[in-house]
């Protein structure tokens, strides 16, 4: 349970008798009475300590109450510290008009009515505890503003790293199919600014279902690894792209590469993937793991499209397989 607040009221009087007066009538409350005996150092009090309710004396010896209500209005911190005059009796017409203008909100006529005094000292206790309470929630709904901004944060920068690991399978740790589309677009703009020339290879592991179905799915995933790591070490090139396209397919960007050198690419990962002699008894193709490609190539212009030379390459796929498998295939270049 937190701690209660100490109320602060201060009564700024050159009369003793007169603060005696006052803080008699609430020395059985919760109220702190601090005490003044000038205008210099009840602002002086007031800039060092927060309080509710300031009673002034408007009439004292060197300073008259209007002019102590001015300098305390001239301070951030307290110029909104609600001010009561106390006036003696037979000039309060004189006092009341000028200390209005000077920022007093209330004022109490001497000798004072005990009963009014607690009735004002009571209202605006409330009001100070309102505002109080307000600044309290005020600076618990900063608080968590700050904390939904950093949470916001942190999710804009799990969004990204989540959107960054959405680009790669987690098996093969290769670029996934969203970023292989993501890379021939861009690769396709850049061609058609230049005139360049992209070839793609679109590959097919030779009877994999039969493959996991004779050795299980984690022989098939290790096998996926094992071509995914020797496709990456066949694509030597920096701009060569090589991707895991879906199950056991995968696609190969090849960037700046007519159709004779992408063929050529295309049966150097085609023996590398024989080399790997990974057993697949399962296979009409061979005794081990084998892979189907197809290749095609474009200059890309606006007449044409990523899916054009996608369609083409898979085309060529379909033809290695229905050869049997284990080849590349490819018909004239579509350059």
């Amino acid at each position: 349970m937190s701690e209660k607040k100490i109320i602060n009221i201060l009564i700024v009087d050159n009369e003793p008798e007169n603060i005696l007066a006052v803080e008699n009538l609430f020395e059985n409350s919760d109220l702190n009475i601090v005490k003044a005996a000038s205008g210099e150092k009840a602002v002086d009090l007031m800039l060092e300590q927060d309080f509710a309710l300031v009673f002034l004396n408007a009439v004292m010896q060197k300073t008259e109450g209007f002019d102590t209500a001015k300098s305390m209005r001239r301070s951030e911190r307290t110029r909104h510290i609600p001010i009561i005059l106390l006036i003696p009796a037979g000039i309060e017409k004189e006092f009341t008009l000028k200390d209005y203008r000077s920022g007093v909100v209330d004022y109490l006529y001497k000798p004072i009515d005990p009963v009014v005094l607690k009735s004002k000292v009571n209202v605006f206790i409330e009001l100070y505890t309102q505002k109080e309470l307000l600044n309290k929630q005020t600076a618990m709904l900063l608080r968590k503003d700050e904390e939904l901004r950093e949470l916001r944060g942190q999710l804009e920068e799990l969004k990204r790293k989540l959107e960054e690991h959405s680009f790669y399978d987690s098996l093969t740790q290769l670029p996934n199919r969203r970023r292989f589309k993501e890379f021939l677009n861009l690769e396709w703009r850049r061609c058609i600014r230049t005139g360049g020339v992209v070839s793609l290879v679109m590959i097919e592991i030779d009877f994999f279902k039969q493959f996991i179905d004779h050795y299980g799915r984690q022989a098939g995933d290790d096998c996926l690894r094992k071509v995914a790591e020797a496709l990456a070490d066949s694509a030597k090139r920096v701009p060569d792209f090589v991707v895991h396209y879906s199950g056991g397919n995968f696609a190969v960007v090849l960037p700046e590469t007519n159709n004779d050198a992408g063929v050529f690419v295309a049966e150097r990962v085609r023996e590398n993937i024989e080399l790997l002699n990974i057993p697949h008894w399962q296979s009409p193709a061979a005794n081990h793991v084998t892979i189907s490609l197809g290749i095609a190539s474009i200059v890309p212009s606006t007449d044409s499209s990523p899916s054009d030379l996608i369609d083409a390459a898979n085309t060529f796929l379909d033809e290695a397989k229905k050869w049997g498998g284990n080849q590349v295939r490819t018909l004239e270049p579509l350059i």
